[in-house]
Parts: structure tokens; C-alpha cells; sequence
């Protein structure tokens, strides 16, 4: 199958949205302004709490506030030498920051960070570990979740895999991330769909 043929390719799993396990975005953004900008988003790895803070993002740049992005991951673990410096230059106290992957920093330089952001109108910030911020909200995943994601991309052809996502759910121990990637394995080779296996 060709890569842009395949329905779990990187395009359109960016173009998927949050969805609130209750409430409303309207109750989750006054929460929001109520804690003065300044949360954190946890949960373990692949629960959406990127996918989370960029809705949070967009819908507040729809609002008219003005944000500024940064990201670390494992990949990328710090900022170039002077990257900070010229980042907070740059910064406007009306700007929102939104730091995905915070929690990555060490502490000394997440303290000065810290510091440093206090002039903007906000941080929020995704985490796994302890919470570098008040909790805005946990992420977590279910089953349900998944299989509804795959519908989502696939249609009515997800009845199909119904089995095998939930093998990959189990599989991966929640971490929709690494489900997805290995679904998009599986379309881009045409085979494998019978010989999964939960490890």
C-alpha cells in the first residue's frame, strides 16, 4: 500500500481531535482562566495529552489569545544554547506559553523557566511525572477510546479489526500512540492481521 493510501498515516492521525470524557470545552476553558493559565496536562505516554494541549491551543487562538509553542521529547531532550533566551526576548505578556514535554527539563532550569514565564499571561504544560503546575486534567485512555478512534479513520471498516485493535490495546497497555503506529505496520504490509499476538 502506498503511504498515502494508508489511513493511519501521520496526516491524518495529526487532524484527530481530543475527545472530553464529559464535561464541555466551554466548562474546561472558564476552568482554565480560573486557574490564570497556569496547568499542567498529565497522564502516560500515548493517553492525548499533546493532542489536548494543541485543541486547548487552537480554541484559545480562536478566542484572540495570542501563544507560543515549545516542544522537548525523547528525541530532543533540551534547547540550544541561547534558544531560551531569545524565546523569552521574543515573548509578549499578552502570549500564552504551551510546552509539550516540559517535565523534560532538569529542575534547575525548569525553576528558572518557571520564573521566567511569569511575565507571560500563561503556561500550560504536558507532563508524566510529578505535576510541574496545578492539573488541569489527567489523560487516560479506555478500549472504547480506541476502537472509536479507528472508526473514525477507517468507517465502517473498522468492524473488521475490531479484534485486533483491542489486541493492540492490550498489547501496548493503553498507549494509543504505539497502537496506531503499529495499525499503520499492518496496512502498509497487508498481512499480519491474523497472527497478533498480546506479548
Amino acid at each position: 500500500m502506498e503511504t498515502r493510501d494508508n489511513p493511519f498515516r501521520t496526516d491524518r492521525l495529526q487532524d484527530l481531535r481530543y475527545r472530553l470524557a464529559g464535561g464541555t470545552w466551554e466548562g474546561l476553558l472558564k476552568k482554565l482562566g480560573n486557574m490564570n493559565y497556569r496547568v499542567a496536562i498529565t497522564g502516560p505516554h500515548g493517553s492525548g495529552k499533546t493532542t489536548l494541549l494543541w485543541e486547548i491551543e487552537r480554541r484559545l487562538g480562536d478566542m484572540g489569545f495570542s501563544t507560543k509553542k515549545l516542544f522537548l521529547n525523547r528525541k530532543k531532550r533540551s534547547f540550544e544554547k541561547g534558544f531560551i533566551k531569545n524565546f523569552f526576548d521574543e515573548l509578549l505578556e499578552s502570549d500564552i506559553i504551551f510546552f509539550d514535554g516540559a517535565d523534560l527539563m532538569r529542575r534547575l532550569p525548569w525553576r528558572r523557566f518557571k520564573q521566567s514565564a511569569s511575565m507571560a499571561a500563561g503556561l500550560i504544560v504536558t507532563a508524566h511525572r510529578a505535576p510541574l503546575l496545578p492539573v488541569l486534567v489527567e489523560c487516560s485512555t479506555s478500549q472504547q477510546l480506541f476502537r472509536d478512534i479507528v472508526r473514525e479513520l477507517l468507517g465502517e471498516d473498522a468492524r473488521e479489526l475490531r479484534f485486533t485493535v483491542d489486541i493492540l490495546y492490550k498489547k501496548h497497555g493503553g498507549n494509543l500512540r504505539k497502537g496506531l503506529r503499529e495499525l499503520y505496520g499492518i496496512y502498509a504490509s497487508r498481512d499480519g492481521l491474523s497472527d497478533l499476538t498480546i506479548e
